[in-house]
């Protein structure tokens, strides 16, 4: 009997799921880092007086599992919303890359690895 590999697109013990431009996939992992850019006001002896602190643009790297093989992948430019954190509810991101996961080892579930932005004013612009 041949061993048959299916894969159906489900989603597995409690993944996320998120849509792209149309299309499902499963978010294995979503991880955001948000920099924060530092300002240091000093008094006349030298001394820290005063600190600003301003969050910067917050950016992602995800892997996401393709439901076939034939599943289209997210393209440069490409939008979506996704909730990572309570406290910032619902985000707007664009992908900047996404690059496959390739591997022959059987049973392997087909991947990509995403990167992006978040967007700042609500809209993306092609150039």
């Amino acid at each position: 009997m041949p061993n048959t590999r299916y894969i159906d697109g489900s989603q597995a013990y409690g993944s996320a799921s998120i849509t792209i431009d149309s299309v499902a996939y499963i978010v294995n992992s979503f991880d955001v880092t948000r920099p924060t850019t530092e300002a240091i006001d000093y008094d006349v002896n030298g001394l820290p007086a005063r600190r600003r602190s301003t969050l910067g643009l917050a950016e992602f790297s995800a892997e996401l599992q393709l439901a076939a093989s034939n599943t289209a992948h997210p393209q440069h430019g490409d939008t979506f919303t996704y909730e990572v954190d309570p406290n910032f509810a619902s985000e707007l991101w664009v992908v900047d890359s996404c690059v496959p996961n390739i591997s022959n080892d059987a049973g392997a579930m087909r991947t990509l690895s995403v990167t992006g932005k978040k967007v700042i004013n609500g809209s993306v612009t092609a150039s």
